[in-house]
């Protein structure tokens, strides 16, 4: 797997990890969901051509309190649904 390694100040540093513990995240996983939102819809996934994707629909259940939060986090973090959101955050992890 590739890497990427950057050289930063300890203060942005510490203030990288606090920013992701309090999105109850860790720092790698939120890189990577950082970089796919800046690239849009220019990345294209490994061994994957833009336009032969096949949609699979997963169904999980969750208590009703968790849709408002859902939404909220969808819209602080700038995506378009819950459904954009969640599928992201999924697979950043």
């Amino acid at each position: 797997m590739a890497k990427i390694v950057i050289s930063t100040t300890e203060k942005l540093k510490e203030g990288w990890f606090s920013f992701c513990k309090s999105r109850s995240t860790k720092a790698t996983p939120m890189l990577i969901m950082m970089i796919k939102k800046v690239l849009g819809d220019s990345f294209v996934a490994e061994n994957e051509e833009p336009g032969t994707a096949k949609k699979l629909q997963i169904n999980i259940r969750l208590n009703e309190s968790y849709k408002s939060l859902m939404t909220e986090r969808a819209n602080t973090e700038g995506f378009p649904s819950r459904q954009s959101w969640a599928t992201n955050v999924l697979l950043s992890t």
